[in-house]
């Protein structure tokens, strides 16, 4: 929901919370991570993949993804999609 339209907002009130400028970093730094855009920055995500979401195709540019194969999906691949679907 958007803060807007929250119906209750009380700032900094739990020691245990984080702080509002924690709050709006995290935000802003969860909106760069999106992953459905063709934004070069991103998180990593699941998997053993150390350089998930951080190396680019060669050719296009775009961000490599991660295929996981063999013996129950052990074995990383990373490869570009793209590439791939214009042969």
């Amino acid at each position: 929901m958007p803060e807007e339209e929250w119906r209750v907002v009380i700032h900094d009130h739990h020691p245990g919370y984080i702080t509002r400028d924690q709050f709006l970093a995290n935000r802003q730094r969860l909106a760069k991570n999106h992953t459905n855009g063709e934004v070069l920055a991103g998180p990593a995500r699941e998997g053993l993949c150390l350089l998930q979401g951080l190396l680019v195709c060669g050719a296009c540019g775009r961000r490599l993804t991660v295929r996981y194969t063999g013996n129950g999906g052990l074995y990383p691949v990373y490869q570009c999609n793209w590439k791939h679907r214009k042969g």
